[in-house]
């Protein structure tokens, strides 16, 4: 149900005084027992002079976050020194990080080639050309 005529310029009336007396929009409708909303409307249709928007506090603008610095670029896939380079295959106790990954066993105990693996992937070469071969060479 809508307040009457008479209602709404008595809260107008209050609304103007609480205004000239430096409340804020919240304050005021605090006081008047009414929403920011209904306070907005109020200064908007009943009272013609509106605060003007510059006369407000501007906050400062706020800080975005600092951005993700980017990936590296893929290094170069290099093979390590040979004389780095065992052969055979070694014990799961006994695999280096340097080692190749590629497993040599078709179960327990697990074994792996104990070759240099190459920079920036799991393998060494033989088995990186085995892991990616593309369907074409494997026919020949």
């Amino acid at each position: 149900m809508r307040p009457s005529q008479e209602v709404v310029l008595a809260r107008a009336a209050h609304l103007r005084v609480l205004r000239s007396q430096g409340h804020s929009f919240r304050s005021a409708a605090k006081l008047m027992g009414i929403s920011k909303g209904a306070v907005a409307g109020l200064t908007t249709r009943h009272i013609r002079n509106v605060p003007d928007p510059r006369d407000y506090v501007m906050r400062p603008p706020r800080k975005r976050p600092a951005r993700k610095p980017k990936a590296p670029p893929p290094q170069k896939v290099t093979l390590l020194p040979p004389k780095a380079t065992l052969q055979g295959s070694v014990a799961q106790a006994e695999h280096e990080g340097w080692m190749c990954c590629w497993p040599t066993s078709s179960g327990r105990p697990w074994r792996f080639c104990s070759a240099a693996k190459l920079i920036g992937r799991p393998y060494c070469a033989k088995h990186c050309r085995m892991a990616w071969a593309r369907p074409r060479d494997m026919a020949a």
